[in-house]
């Protein structure tokens, strides 16, 4: 069974009786199998309030272009993890478009941890209960990815990490010399915890604190530990 159709199939038991379950995943298949980092972003939830919200799919959002607040920044971090070990300078990754997104995001895993949609401030209560009730879909999920490289989107999502999904056989958290954590989930996988790519933060500084981690990180100078 390839992978999205081992997604389906869990989607399918998940969202039963779920009419506001938002999709999410791999977003082109292929794309992801060949990419190198293959790169697996954990975020929080979708922003879709309402009554009527949720009820998509992420993924056809992302291979449609998404839309620049939030998914600029992660295709700056795709672009420059992609062009590791070299620099990339801003002036070629500062002005995305809508094209840009479509063809950099078609590569990468989007996992949200609560699958029903927020606002725009996340409910903390209501997204620890989401997270508790679903961990063993959210482990099951995660398995499916093997992603070299997995990006935990803000502190809430590191710390729903450590509690549902972490695997065993992870190592302990570890720090880059700049104070990045990190670890290994599986060998030669590693799982960092950075900011929400729409922090705020100026992008140009959220952009190489990230890409810098990750050159460490794969360069094997990091810590042995915290």
């Amino acid at each position: 069974m390839g992978i999205a159709e081992a997604e389906e199939a869990l989607f399918e038991r998940w969202s039963e009786g779920r009419d506001s379950f938002v999709r999410d995943g791999v977003v082109d298949a292929r794309a992801f199998r060949v990419a190198r980092p293959s790169v697996l972003f954990l975020l929080k939830e979708v922003n879709d309030p309402g009554p009527d919200g949720g009820g998509w799919d992420l993924r056809k959002f992302l291979r449609d272009g998404a839309r620049a607040a939030t998914w600029n920044n992660v295709c700056r971090w795709l672009r420059g993890i992609n062009n590791l070990p070299h620099d990339t300078p801003w002036v070629e990754v500062a002005d995305m478009t809508e094209s840009d997104r479509r063809q950099t995001l078609a590569s990468i895993a989007a996992m949200n941890l609560k699958k029903s949609p927020g606002g725009h401030t996340t409910v903390v209560s209501s997204f620890w209960e989401a997270a508790s009730e679903d961990a063993s879909f959210l482990r099951e999920q995660f398995s499916l990815y093997q992603a070299d490289l997995v990006i935990c989107c803000g502190s809430i999502v590191r710390g729903a990490f450590d509690a549902f999904i972490k695997p065993e056989s992870a190592s302990a958290w570890k720090a880059t010399s700049r104070g990045a954590e990190f670890l290994e989930y599986s060998s030669g996988k590693y799982v960092i915890a950075y900011s929400h790519p729409a922090a705020r933060v100026s992008a140009n500084l959220l952009h190489y604190g990230l890409v810098d981690a990750i050159r460490e990180i794969l360069n094997g100078t990091c810590k042995t530990g915290q």
